[in-house]
């Protein structure tokens, strides 16, 4: 069955006949149900869904439509509603990934807000071909990057876990497709978002990678948190304390993620200053040069912070006492007449 369509998001007019009873033959409801796939009542987050041939700028194609009652933009009671949910032509598989659960307010909505279309381009040499059923549909997901749904009824679009690659893309002001083609690359050109199936993959991988420490490392701290909370609170003598380990190059990494600008806690920073100070001798026999370059930043700061303070006991006429004590708890202040410090002031 081919039919027109002038490819607009909408209700084609033989399924809206179909759904809101417009016919009553026979032949012809058989023919519009024909490839209708319902998710099953147990359920919740699957919708039903139908698949149609039709035509798209000339070219032949598929479509493929979600329907169920779902509250429309400008109503407040819910209405039988058909939309489009995929296209698939030679050329390109675009998917306007859709709020598949009934039970949500959002349901028949945009999945990603504003990011309403996912094109996945062809390679040159080897063209989508048009499925004929919900099935076949299903089967081409399956040729898809992973990271990417397999089934219509849930909606299309990105697996759960991988949706911080369109949240991340919605931070640009535009952007309503992602394209993603053969390549690496990664550039906006209003309203679209160009994404290389290299890059997206190493994405991917990455997202998997920290997802499994993070669930390891949360294994471990829970174990951890049992084990004191039970054994170590019942017989502290024989089953002393645990404390989570660190893995090398963890600190290192979460240094890295966090980036420069940081609100860390006094208690970060007195961690940081622990690990230092308990480390400082490796630290001088690997990288002696970062050492001296810390004792001289903490030379600096210690030394402006001591002016400061000198310079406002000086202003208050303080007692000769008040000097001593401030002398005998930073005796290194009396050698500071050298250069690069001169009357209370570096230099």
């Amino acid at each position: 069955m081919t039919q027109k369509n002038d490819g607009k998001r909408g209700m084609p007019e033989a399924i809206e006949d179909a759904f809101l009873g417009g016919s009553d033959e026979q032949a012809r409801e058989e023919e519009l149900i024909d490839g209708i796939e319902s998710g099953a009542s147990s359920d919740a987050e699957a919708m039903v869904v139908s698949l149609k041939t039709s035509t798209h700028g000339g070219d032949d194609c598929v479509e493929v439509y979600a329907h169920g009652e779902a509250y429309p933009e400008d109503g407040v009671e819910k209405t039988q509603q058909t939309v489009l949910l995929a296209r698939v032509t030679e050329r390109a598989l675009t998917m306007f990934p859709l709020v598949s659960a009934s039970y949500r307010p959002e349901f028949l909505t945009p999945k990603y807000d504003e990011l309403t279309t996912i094109t996945i381009l062809a390679d040159e040499d080897e063209p989508w071909w048009l499925p004929e059923t919900i099935q076949d549909f299903d089967g081409m997901l399956e040729s898809l990057p992973t990271g990417f749904g397999r089934h219509a009824k849930y909606g299309l679009g990105f697996k759960w876990e991988y949706r911080l690659v369109p949240h991340a893309i919605l931070e640009m002001h535009g952007i309503t497709e992602l394209v993603i083609e053969p390549g690496n690359g990664a550039t906006a050109e209003l309203p679209k978002f160009r994404l290389g199936i290299g890059r997206f993959s190493a994405i991917k991988r990455s997202i998997d990678s920290i997802t499994t420490r993070s669930r390891a490392r949360s294994l471990r701290d829970r174990q951890v948190l049992a084990f004191n909370e039970l054994l170590h609170v019942a017989d502290p003598a024989q089953f002393e304390r645990r404390f989570a380990k660190v893995k090398p190059g963890e600190i290192y990494e979460l240094v890295k993620l966090g980036g420069r600008a940081q609100n860390r806690s006094a208690a970060d920073r007195h961690a940081a200053a622990t690990v230092i100070r308990d480390d400082a001798a490796k630290i001088a026999a690997e990288q002696p040069s970062q050492l001296i370059e810390l004792k001289s930043v903490i030379e600096q700061v210690t030394l402006k912070e001591l002016i400061a303070k000198i310079e406002d006991m000086l202003s208050k006429n303080l007692p000769e006492p008040r000097w001593q004590a401030f002398f005998k708890a930073n005796p290194f202040v009396l050698g500071l007449n050298r250069p690069g410090f001169r009357g209370g002031r570096l230099v």
